[in-house]
């Protein structure tokens, strides 16, 4: 493409014009140099649109680098809430919630009138402080560790929140079990004081009491006198080695043991109190040879808050029968039989639980002691029970030997 320049170069010389044709050179020359300053005047506007172009490609690449860097930054940082152990709500204003993380719904699950409690409440709270909530559950409460702080938004107008949850039920957990260990052992001490500061008097006085009963005839007034005092030192005897049992880690002494001698044992150690509340004992052994390996103690134990049990629920004139019985098992049983005011369904659930007492005449751990010593025995114990109608508790022991 040729130039005006080029143009203009290329044409031969004219002859001298007139006037006229002056006027119109001058004006063709004025065109020619218009259109140059045109011509360049576009040139230097592709120029300039070409850089522009290139710094607007420069910056969209920027944007584009700032753009992936921020989702790279926010998934990173929603990765980062969704992966903490505790559980974040944001709160609006007007204390509703505008965003939690799949921890907070997971803990907060299961009822919405209990995450809203627990939010009108969180809502109360002072900026910075921590509470501790409990929310009812259908086996078992839940707690809670909410601490509210404010979320700097750069809006003053703006009063949002964020709530950082803690589920702490599991810790409180722990901490009950501590301190329930801890009363234990102090409770284990006070056991081991109490054995020999108490046991140690009552065995003395059993035994003058027994000796005073041989010096006095048997039909004489003051020989049920001595009955009484020796039925009272043995149920005061069992209570204190149902505390001992109960609140020590005493080890077992196992030994095979004949089950009849030793419910026969029993029932002679039971004679003043059940003559003090007028009851009768049979006792039907329809396997007597039955042999467990066991703590004669212990069981003896087991068989005398069984019947003293028993004695409690039934009135002058009526029978408690103990049955030893195998029939073909390896399993022997024993059955402690009252004819008393039997046992609600109700009370049935919670009678083997620690401190539980129908009457109120004992700390409540006869039954529980029971329980523990047959387990350990690798046996189980069981209750059937008619109000009115008498209670039947049922041991079975694994036998040793053929037994019979």
């Amino acid at each position: 493409m040729h130039t005006i320049a080029q143009f203009e170069s290329s044409l031969v010389p004219v002859p001298v014009l007139h006037p006229a044709e002056v006027t119109l050179s001058e004006a063709f020359s004025s065109f020619i140099t218009a259109a140059n300053a045109l011509e360049q005047s576009y040139t230097d506007l592709q120029e300039e649109v070409a850089r522009v172009r290139l710094e607007l490609q420069e910056s969209n690449c920027d944007l584009e680098r700032s753009l992936r860097e921020n989702e790279r930054m926010s998934a990173w940082l929603s990765g980062i809430v969704e992966s903490l152990p505790c559980g974040v709500i944001v709160l609006d204003s007007s204390g509703a919630p505008k965003l939690r993380n799949q921890e907070a719904i997971k803990m907060l699950s299961g009822g919405d009138a209990r995450t809203l409690k627990l939010l009108s409440n969180a809502l109360r709270q002072k900026t910075g402080d921590e509470h501790e909530y409990e929310v009812p559950g259908p086996e078992v409460d839940r707690s809670f560790s909410v601490k509210r702080a404010a979320l700097a938004t750069g809006d003053k107008q703006d009063s949002e929140s964020v709530l950082i949850v803690r589920e702490t039920t599991e810790q409180r957990r722990a901490e009950k079990d501590r301190e329930t260990h801890r009363r234990m052992q102090a409770l284990a001490e006070l056991s081991a004081v109490l054995a020999h500061e108490v046991r140690n008097p009552l065995a003395s006085m059993e035994l003058f009491a027994s000796l005073l009963s041989e010096t006095i005839p048997h039909n004489a007034e003051e020989s049920e006198w001595v009955q009484q005092i020796r039925a009272g030192i043995r149920l005061l005897s069992a209570t204190v080695n149902n505390v001992l049992q109960f609140y020590s880690e005493a080890p077992s002494q196992m030994f095979p043991l004949q089950l009849s001698d030793l419910v026969k044992t029993t029932i002679g150690l039971l004679a003043p109190i059940a003559s003090k509340h007028q009851i009768e004992i049979v006792f039907q052994p329809r396997a007597s040879h039955a042999t467990i390996e066991g703590d004669a103690h212990k069981l003896q134990q087991v068989f005398f808050n069984l019947a003293v049990n028993a004695f409690r629920a039934m009135q002058s004139g009526q029978t408690l029968t103990i049955r030893l019985d195998q029939e073909n098992s390896p399993q022997v049983r024993v059955e402690f039989v009252d004819q008393g005011c039997g046992i609600s369904a109700e009370d049935l659930t919670k009678i083997f639980a620690p401190g539980f007492s129908r009457n109120n005449k004992g700390p409540g751990l006869g039954l529980a002691v029971c329980k523990r010593i047959v387990e350990q025995h690798g046996g189980k114990i069981s209750v059937a029970s008619t109000p009115g109608a008498g209670s039947t508790f049922a041991l079975e022991f694994p036998v040793i030997g053929d037994g019979e």
